[in-house]
């Protein structure tokens, strides 16, 4: 009895330790949240001005965008949209534009070279360099992406020109947003370029019908310059979409060639810019286009007269 009483002494003395050790454990994490927190709250307004842009007005001069505010970490980033909105009057051109994540609250915002094509459609749209691929985080790129019913496609030809085409929905699935992915797919198919070899290490992934919608023996397709271009899927392959590739390695396309008339229609169907306006030619990049089941495949170098391409969202 008294060897039973004794151990028994020494397990709650045990139990007890323990349970006060991670009593000061959780002291101390409370501690270190409530000093992250007070950090947080204590920005540094005129640290956090300096890091923002200076959009460069017609005649030089410094834009200062006015709503500090919006710039917070965790706050939504600047977009041509938006630049659209303060200004209707703002020009086509290059801008250098400020972004930040919703989810990486205590990151820098970052400062990215876009080319905005403010006539076009209504205008607003944002077209991402190379570069910007590669030093945009994703939930960045999503802070940018409110227009989910278009995207602004132009293509770079060899005779100079870069006509273009506003990209939609069908009628028939007009209530299903369109997608925009920095470097992931995911609930689409993947694009051929990322699993043959380097050229699709980084990418733009503009998607249409997920896999949700394509895996089906039905009519699919999208809207080129308001043609309804379709085609009936026959195998329920779920292919529905652009990818644009900076490619900085120069690595070798694929070989794959699906041909069809789908595809041709998409490129058929393109308009002249009024103006004859052109963007710059590093705002372009390699591209493939995937429909189907029966539907196509292409790349920019299986294409007869076209170099490259470059799609806009807003």
């Amino acid at each position: 009895m008294q060897f039973r009483f004794e151990f028994s002494t020494k397990q709650k003395i045990s139990r007890n330790k323990m349970k006060w050790s991670l009593l000061v454990v959780a002291v101390l994490q409370l501690q270190f949240l409530i000093i992250q927190g007070q950090e947080a709250k204590e920005v540094d307004e005129p640290i956090l001005e300096r890091r923002l842009l200076n959009v460069s007005t017609t005649d030089g001069t410094p834009e200062r965008i006015p709503d500090i505010e919006q710039f917070r970490p965790g706050r939504i980033s600047d977009s041509c949209r938006r630049i659209k909105q303060r200004d209707p009057s703002a020009p086509s051109k290059m801008y250098t534009i400020t972004v930040v994540s919703p989810l990486l609250v205590y990151a820098t915002p970052k400062t990215i070279d876009v080319y905005c094509e403010m006539g076009l459609n209504g205008g607003g749209y944002t077209f991402l360099t190379p570069e910007s691929v590669v030093k945009l985080h994703p939930s960045e790129l999503s802070s940018m992406f409110a227009d989910k019913a278009s995207f602004l496609l132009r293509v770079r030809k060899t005779d100079g020109t870069q006509p273009y085409a506003v990209l939609k929905q069908l009628p028939q699935y007009a209530n299903i947003p369109l997608t925009l992915g920095l470097t992931d797919y995911t609930g689409y198919n993947a694009p051929i370029n990322t699993v043959s070899g380097l050229v699709g290490q980084q990418f733009l992934y503009f998607g249409f019908l997920s896999k949700r919608y394509a895996t089906n023996n039905n009519v699919q397709g999208l809207q080129v310059n308001g043609f309804n271009n379709m085609f009936t899927n026959c195998d329920r392959n779920p292919n529905s979409h652009f990818t644009l590739f900076p490619n900085f390695p120069e690595a070798t396309p694929s070989t794959y060639h699906a041909p069809g008339s789908f595809c041709d229609q998409i490129f058929s169907r393109l308009l002249p810019n009024p103006s004859g306006r052109v963007m710059p030619p590093q705002i372009f990049m390699f591209g493939e286009t995937h429909w189907g089941g029966c539907g196509c495949y292409k790349q920019t170098n299986q294409i007869s007269g076209i170099l490259s391409l470059a799609i806009g969202f807003r």
